[in-house]
């Protein structure tokens, strides 16, 4: 629902204010896809920058799902709210926030919350905030966003109607092939524990796990028709180019050892049968 959710595509169908006190770009540290927004200041007066999506329609008392990435240092005040707008007093109203004020730094934190839209809004919008510095010592503070997921509760938990046709296979208890028909988007409900650390891939295209039911994870799956899916967890990915590095090094100092053994005893052979030897060896046996 939200275009250029994860800023692929510049800042494309985002609002971002003019401001003389911070820096907004876009930044090659991204949770999904290549790029994230960044936004930096030096001001450490109380303050923030509002950055907002395009308005978004949407059903009256519906409930919905917001997911953000987040990650930020030496910043205060950041934070991430839903806004809608009131058609009778004809202002935009927050009606939801997905994170309260955060303070110093913090790596990428997923953040996932659900809302219900107001009885006589239609619209809304995503707005991503950013604060001021913490502590004036580091100067500058920074805070940056990805990922901007906004789904209806009905795609996240759809109805038992919908055409699907699903198989599996169980490769190791880290790895997992998924065979997926579906007829429209959905998410695909995966009965582990939920672990941020576990993601799919689709096509190529990498998705980040959500927690269903507060316990287990789920994967929105965007596309349809016949889909081959991998879902693996990723630090035994790590694990394994580890292992794959570790010992490719291993057998480059082996084979190294080796050959510079085998040159050292070719040297040293070469040496008892120069001919200089041979000749002081012939007078003696005269």
């Amino acid at each position: 629902m939200i275009l250029n959710p994860s800023f692929e595509n510049s800042l494309s169908k985002w609002f971002v204010p003019n401001s003389s006190i911070y820096n907004i770009k876009i930044y090659h540290d991204a949770i999904e896809g290549e790029n994230s927004l960044k936004i930096s200041t030096n001001s450490t007066e109380k303050g923030w920058l509002f950055v907002r999506s395009e308005e978004v329609k949407v059903n009256p008392q519906e409930m919905y799902m917001l997911q953000v990435y987040m990650k930020y240092h030496n910043m205060n005040g950041s934070h991430i709210k839903v806004e809608a707008f009131d058609p009778d007093t004809k202002t935009w109203k927050a009606i939801f926030f997905l994170t309260l004020s955060h303070f110093s730094s913090r790596g990428w934190t997923q953040y996932i919350g659900y809302f219900k839209v107001p009885e006589n809004s239609t619209v809304i919008r995503i707005v991503l905030a950013a604060g001021w510095v913490f502590n004036p010592l580091y100067k500058i503070g920074y805070v940056e966003f990805d990922n901007v997921v906004l789904l209806p509760l009905s795609e996240v938990f759809p109805s038992n109607n919908m055409s699907t046709q699903l198989s599996y296979e169980k490769i190791s208890p880290t790895l997992w092939k998924v065979s997926l028909n579906i007829s429209q988007p959905s998410m695909l409900a995966f009965a582990e524990s939920y672990d941020p650390l576990w993601v799919c891939y689709v096509n190529g295209q990498k998705i980040h796990s959500i927690p269903l039911y507060g316990v287990i994870n789920g994967f929105y799956i965007n596309q349809t028709g016949h889909l081959e899916i991998t879902i693996e967890y990723e630090p035994q990915r790590w694990f394994n180019l580890g292992c794959i590095i570790s010992l490719t090094t291993l057998l480059a100092c082996l084979t190294y050892l080796t050959i510079t053994h085998i040159k050292q005893k070719r040297k040293h052979y070469q040496k008892r049968i120069s001919p200089s030897n041979s000749s002081t060896q012939t007078k003696q046996t005269k």
